[in-house]
């Protein structure tokens, strides 16, 4: 007998999980995915080309929240962007464009179910989109005790994909003046 795992992500759960974060809905209104049966029936089409011996487990997929106010604390963080020197885009069109980018960056097709997170990726991610606009991208803990290297890398269950729920209010936009030199000795 051959045991099939069977991750799934429906539409449904997808669309009404990024309008749930999207609004800023209260959590008790956080929507749920289907069970394991109800995936059975949902899926019962594809269970007659199974082998008579196989044995098909459907398994939800759900989302790990990382970055906003909705994410677990020790996810939780500020955006530090630094503006490109000479560009006319204003603060606000900055956080808007890198949350735009942060969002495409954790669109559903640009991940595998239980990958991890590296923070370097997602930065060469947005230098790339917001080339000439942001010079740099760091991550600040908001919790004192989580280190900056907790969350360079943040892993996921099998049955999870990542999604930010940071807003325009987690991204701090400073300019290269503000950034402090290396002291020299």
């Amino acid at each position: 007998t051959n045991i099939i795992d069977m991750f799934v992500l429906t539409e449904e759960y997808d669309s009404n999980f990024r309008n749930w974060l999207a609004t800023g809905t209260e959590f008790s209104d956080k929507p749920v995915p289907m069970t394991s049966t109800e995936l059975g029936e949902f899926m019962s089409s594809i269970t007659p080309y199974k082998s008579v011996s196989d044995t098909i487990i459907f398994h939800p997929i759900k989302y790990k929240i990382i970055f906003g106010e909705k994410a677990n604390i020790k996810d939780q963080v500020t955006i530090r962007v630094t503006r490109s020197d000479g560009t006319k885009v204003s603060n606000a069109e900055v956080r808007s464009r890198v949350i735009a980018s942060i969002n495409e960056y954790f669109a559903v097709e640009n991940w595998d179910f239980g990958e991890t997170f590296y923070f370097t990726d997602m930065a060469s991610w947005v230098h790339q989109q917001l080339a000439g606009i942001v010079s740099s991208v760091a991550l600040v803990p908001i919790q004192s005790s989580v280190s900056i290297s907790e969350i360079f890398q943040i892993k996921c269950e099998e049955n999870e994909l990542f999604i930010s729920s940071a807003t325009a209010d987690n991204i701090e936009i400073i300019t290269t003046e503000q950034v402090p030199l290396p002291r020299r000795i």
